[in-house]
């Protein structure tokens, strides 16, 4: 039993909503910790793992890109948490204004723990009256943000702003009796230090702060959410997002990504120049977690009946990157590098040998690739120009598939294509669907399509690389493509199949998948979901 003077930890329940507060703006005490707090939380998990970052951070009211409060931070592009938020976006921050350090407990009666500080620390009056400074709390709350991250656009100009937003609220002036002597004699009294330096290939991350809770010290919660005026204050921010992102139109085409209705329709986003892979990324981020968040409110008590969104296909090709999936990610980039101006880029050993390929150099500021950790399946592979990469964002429950017969759908699919060109092609036991070795004209059968999906409570994610011209066989001899000593790729132009275009290619793709997954669900059983009634295609505009 606690003492009757102490409360206990935790008196107040606080598994669902607990005195809610719906204003137009944050909360006094949220906005206050927000503003004096150096350092936050950050959590974030790829479906398996979580993980936790301590990060410097911005908090701004609104900016000239987003009318809600926002949070600024940055991230290394080879980093966990930069991985987990490529797959899954939704975080957790907590932020606080507390002083830390422990203050003095009991000690053990039966003499197996002492107290902690120990006794001899407290016991001159001058030791307790700097303990007591030491443990006294600057704030008396605490508040977590439940939120969606968001990568910004490289070179965009939310970016830029952002960063030069970042760097400042990030340069402090310093009290010259914290420097040693030959730092005091370099800088003067006011000036101004930056706590961090910001690299040109750092990915920026914004956080839209809409909701969280209040926790004070005594373990009593109180949640808040914030809303724009005019919006519903009784419904959730996660649910008014759902419905604004998936039933906005596009003035051009007047096509939108929607909510289904009693049947299901399939958008199709065709991106027909050479694309920025971090741009698909963000695409594919938005639309698996419309998915993901369907799903959740359906598991939420006395949450509104709204029907699922669409499954998309994207089809594109990328700039030159070379990807790793889950098998193959880099170790871990808090170690120290010999380099004090630049971090050295992380790679997996199995790209060690292309460095050179992956970063700037002094003569040439120019990459061949790019590289790209993802949490899709397999190793290491690359996709670029002449080759037509397919994205499946579905709910696999609703079309009826299992993982297994997902990979499938989409090995047949590719099959079904090279049919079509007269093409012969077979899957083995390797990963991928392969050209045969009597029609290669080798010993073995050469890879045409690498196929890697990530799967989080049964949404797809990812997809096929289809190689359609010989561009990129180049790329894919610097490396041992998915762990293959010994294999080499072809492509449709490779097999004498010439003056094909990556439309052409993607659109028979997403033909093939629609009529596959309608007629038999890949597996060869009875259908067990549902099926696609329509094909319809959307913009990018549509998504962002």
């Amino acid at each position: 039993m606690g003492d009757s003077i102490n409360p206990p930890l935790s008196y107040e329940a606080s598994a669902t909503t607990t005195h809610r507060h719906v204003a137009t703006t944050l909360p006094p005490e949220v906005i206050s910790c927000l503003k004096n707090s150096r350092f936050l939380h950050l959590a974030t998990c790829d479906g398996l793992t979580p993980h936790i970052s301590l990060m410097s951070y911005t908090y701004l009211p609104s900016t000239p890109f987003d009318p809600y409060p926002t949070i600024i931070m940055t991230t290394n592009p080879s980093s966990r948490k930069t991985i987990h938020l490529q797959t899954n976006p939704r975080v957790s921050l907590l932020v606080h204004d507390w002083v830390s350090h422990r203050p003095p407990t009991r000690t053990n009666p039966g003499g197996a723990r002492d107290g902690s500080p120990p006794p001899a620390a407290t016991r001159s009056s001058l030791g307790s009256l700097l303990l007591a400074l030491n443990t006294s709390a600057m704030s008396s709350i605490s508040t977590t943000i439940t939120a969606e991250a968001r990568f910004l656009e490289p070179g965009s100009e939310e970016e830029t702003w952002c960063k030069e937003r970042h760097l400042e609220n990030n340069t402090f002036e310093e009290e010259l009796s914290t420097f040693s002597q030959a730092q005091q004699q370099q800088q003067q009294p006011g000036q101004r230090r930056p706590s961090l330096s910001i690299d040109e290939d750092v990915r920026v991350v914004t956080v839209r702060v809409r909701e969280g809770r209040i926790a004070d010290w005594k373990g009593g919660v109180r949640d808040w959410v914030v809303v724009q005026e005019g919006e519903e204050p009784s419904t959730q921010p996660a649910i008014n997002a759902l419905k604004n992102e998936l039933t906005h139109l596009s003035p051009s085409t007047g096509s939108s990504i929607h909510l289904s209705t009693a049947t299901m329709r399939l958008a199709h986003l065709h991106l027909p120049s050479i694309t920025p892979f971090t741009r698909v990324a963000n695409l594919q981020q938005t639309l698996t977690t419309r998915l993901l968040t369907h799903k959740k409110l359906l598991s939420s008590p006395n949450s509104p009946t709204l029907p699922p969104p669409d499954p998309t296909i994207i089809t594109f090709t990328p700039n030159p990157v070379y990807t790793t999936g889950r098998r193959d990610l880099p170790p871990s980039n808090t170690t120290p590098t010999l380099s004090t101006t630049k971090k050295a880029l992380s790679l997996p050993p199995c790209l060690e040998p292309i460095r050179s390929l992956l970063t700037s150099t002094s003569h040439n500021d120019t990459r061949v690739a790019e590289y790209h950790p993802t949490l899709r399946g397999g190793q290491t592979t690359y996709h670029g120009p002449g080759q037509m990469v397919a994205y499946t964002i579905l709910d696999l429950r609703r079309l009826g598939l299992t993982p297994r017969c997902h990979i499938r759908l989409l090995e047949n699919s590719v099959l079904d294509i090279l049919a079509s060109y007269g093409v012969k092609g077979t899957v083995t036991e390797d990963p991928g669907v392969w050209v045969p070795e009597r029609f290669t004209g080798g010993s073995l059968p050469k890879k045409i399509t690498a196929v890697g999906v990530h799967l989080r409570r049964n949404i797809s994610s990812y997809g096929i690389g289809f190689n359609v011209t010989e561009e990129p066989m180049w790329y894919f001899q610097q490396i041992v493509a998915c762990g293959l000593e010994g294999r080499e790729a072809t492509s449709l132009e490779g097999q004498g199949v010439k003056d094909v275009s990556i439309e052409e290619v993607a659109g028979k793709f997403v033909d093939a998948f629609v009529q596959r997954v309608n007629a038999n669900f890949s597996c060869g059983g009875s259908p067990m979901g549902e099926k696609i009634e329509e094909i319809y295609r959307v913009e990018g505009k549509d998504l962002d």
